[in-house]
């Protein structure tokens, strides 16, 4: 037998999922922003999700962040879409945000209550 096929194979690490998100705020009614974790888990953030009251409002397929950025954003009713809404309808949420690689779903950001107004 080839003594090469006796060595272990090394492999290179998978990485893990990213941390969560910071700086959350909400943006004069527009939005909210918040600012990237400080480790993508050693993968690239690909996207992140965002939370209204515990519930994913991320509109389906939607990029909130462009590659290389060091924040991200959504439009209200656009890129994040709250419980219930319709246009002229608002209401008072606790916002949270987490990023997203090919690893997973990293933990939430901590919540920051927000009126859609």
């Amino acid at each position: 037998m080839d003594p090469r096929l006796l060595r272990p194979r090394t492999r290179k690490p998978a990485g893990a999922v990213p941390g969560a998100p910071t700086g959350l705020v909400g943006d004069n009614g527009a939005g909210l922003l918040w600012i990237a974790p400080a480790s993508n888990g050693g993968l690239p953030i690909t996207t992140y999700r965002v939370y209204a009251d515990g519930v994913d409002v991320t509109a389906q397929g939607t990029l909130l962040l462009s590659p290389g950025d060091d924040f991200g954003w959504c439009t209200l009713g656009g890129a994040c879409v709250p419980p219930g809404w319709t246009a002229g309808v608002f209401g008072l949420f606790t916002w949270q945000v987490s990023a997203v690689n090919a690893a997973g779903e990293g933990p939430k950001s901590d919540g920051v209550v927000y009126e859609t107004v």
